[in-house]
């Protein structure tokens, strides 16, 4: 895990481009989950539920990368 940290800190524009990806990802999927939210089967609530790990990952993400 060491590596992967020490590798993102030395790609600084990768690591951006990770966190703007990220970011774009979870707005699009909030938006098609609350845009037509007529009938939301169980597996895209699952689904969306995990994708709040996935924000809270970016967040610590760019969190790490500003105080490097």
């Amino acid at each position: 895990m060491e590596k992967i940290l020490e590798w993102l800190y030395e790609h600084y524009g990768l690591t951006i481009l990770i966190v703007v990806w990220g970011i774009a990802l979870f707005t699009a999927v909030t938006l098609k989950v609350f845009y037509a939210p007529a009938d939301i089967p169980m597996g895209t609530a699952t689904t969306y539920g995990s994708f709040f790990v996935f924000a809270s990952l970016i967040i610590g993400l760019w969190k790490w990368r500003r105080d490097k």
